[in-house]
């Protein structure tokens, strides 16, 4: 998966520090810069419509309700983190939700093994990526604070940033901000996107506005993206050719998650299939599965893993309707692995709270990728194919097309063409142990043969030094952002 600066598409993509210098976007017509102009006016004027009537509406609802702090308010209205003392560089890394802090993981823990004075500060889109990038803040002390991202209101965000004052930010995989990119860019802060994908059905929204995002993506001084396909689709929508390079996708590089405590002891000689991230209509589809294994097959336990937690006591229901014994993950643990209504062991578990899944998929005999069999484009299998687990995803897989096709090419999955053949699919690996040690081992290989992490380590150094040489830190907007740098370097002294 990992590819080089040599691509063979428009000449040799440049490194970051070849770049340096560039920030002006191809022209596009005066037409078309007046459009553009227009734009970026409508934008920040629905952007605030939409903070002032709906966003702060709901998040003052959340406090109300306790799920949510004024902090995280003022926090998303643009109060940048409290003061902390600066030691050598400031990176902001920006992971939207849980996907991408998983991302994001693996690069911050590379790059503060390779630079321990710098500092860094988290931001997040959701309060599931704010969960995440809390717990690596917890192993990770380099890591100064885990916010959320403000709000994308133009000079809210420039205050953020002119307070922050990074040396660079890098965005994790699809985050397209128009006014955290004209802030970067006005300011003079080199911008980066790593790990950068597109949604293939986000191309053809992107491109109605064809002038805008072209202007918005050439404040980025550097697009690292995953395969050739996402250079074609970030090529397709504006991004400059000489700033985009075939890197490769950081979740080859994500660490093993730690476990927060084991689902219950099987009874001896029982396998173990998880349904991981499903969606609404697939667990029918796996009880249904379930309950037309063949005899032969065994009597397999079933652990469905909804993509949203909160969904876990429907499903219970669902699966005790089905005749199953069932019970969530939770309460099996209280109960020592035995239902509440019964000495029987439950047939399904549910997981019903974040953070039990990389326990269940290290314990599993089979792994089903959820989404792939409802039409939601499949969620990621590297963390199960990291574990070595024989994989089985079904025919909707667009969202992970590349690393379905990189796990296919190294013999590390099963593709199952319809919910109708999950019981033959699933009965021929329960029957098979050979077959799923051999799967599981393919699918470990393929993943330690797609690392990257050390090439986006070496292109974001690059892009750093490249843009001292630049000296970007005296252009800012109206030549205004030196003065206020220091300015912020006098507030943030170094310790």
């Amino acid at each position: 998966m990992a590819g080089g600066a040599g691509t063979g598409f428009e000449g040799r993509s440049r490194t970051p520090a070849e770049s340096c210098g560039r920030r002006q976007p191809r022209s596009i017509g005066v037409a078309g810069e007046y459009i553009a102009r227009a734009v970026f006016l409508l934008y920040d004027g629905l952007v605030a419509l939409v903070v002032w009537l709906l966003l702060v509406p709901l998040e003052l609802a959340a406090v109300l309700a306790g799920s949510s702090t004024l902090e995280r308010l003022a926090a998303r209205l643009g109060r940048p983190p409290r003061w902390f003392a600066r030691r050598g560089r400031l990176l902001v890394v920006h992971a939207v939700s849980v996907g991408e802090m998983a991302a994001a993981a693996a690069l911050v823990r590379h790059w503060v093994r390779r630079h321990p004075d710098d500092r860094l500060v988290l931001t997040a889109g959701n309060r599931d990526g704010l969960a995440a990038g809390e717990r690596l803040a917890a192993a990770v002390p380099a890591i100064a604070a885990v916010v959320p991202l403000p709000w994308d209101r133009r000079r809210a965000l420039a205050r953020w940033l002119e307070a922050l004052a990074p040396d660079l930010v890098v965005g994790i995989e699809s985050e397209i901000w128009p006014s955290l990119f004209r802030g970067c860019r006005e300011l003079g802060i080199p911008l980066a996107l790593a790990s950068a994908r597109l949604y293939p059905p986000d191309v053809a929204r992107y491109r109605l506005l064809p002038g805008f995002f072209r202007r918005v993506l050439a404040a980025a001084d550097w697009i690292g993206v995953q395969s050739a396909g996402e250079r074609l689709r970030w090529l397709a929508i504006g991004a400059l050719p000489e700033r985009l390079e075939i890197v490769g996708n950081l979740k080859y590089d994500t660490p093993a998650p730690e476990l927060s405590g084991q689902p219950p002891t099987l009874p001896t000689g029982a396998l173990r299939i998880v349904a991981a991230s499903t969606h609404p209509g697939e667990e029918s589809q796996l009880l249904r599965a379930l309950a037309n294994l063949p005899a032969d097959a065994g009597a397999p336990q079933l652990v469905l893993a909804p993509r949203h937690p909160r969904r876990a006591a429907a499903i219970v229901r669902a699966a005790r309707r089905a005749g199953f014994v069932t019970q969530t993950l939770s309460a099996s643990e209280r109960a020592g692995g035995k239902d509440g209504c019964s000495e029987a062991p439950a047939r399904v578990l549910v997981v019903d709270r974040f953070g039990w899944l990389p326990a269940a998929v290290a314990t599993a005999d089979i792994v089903v990728i959820g989404g792939t069999f409802a039409r939601h484009g499949g969620h990621n299998p590297l963390e199960a194919a990291r574990a070595g687990r024989a994989l089985l995803v079904g025919p909707h897989v667009e969202n992970f097309a590349e690393v379905v096709a990189h796990l296919r090419a190294q013999g590390g999955l099963r593709e199952v063409a319809a919910a109708s053949a999950l019981p033959a699919a699933l009965a021929d690996l329960l029957r098979d142990p050979a077959e799923r040690r051999r799967l599981g081992a393919c699918a470990a290989v393929a993943t330690a043969s797609g690392s990257c992490v050390e090439l986006y380590a070496e292109r974001l150094e690059a892009l750093l030094a490249g843009t001292r040489r630049a000296g970007w830190r005296s252009r800012g907007v109206h030549g205004a952002s030196g003065r206020r740098r220091a300015q912020v370097a006098r507030a943030h002294p170094v310790s």
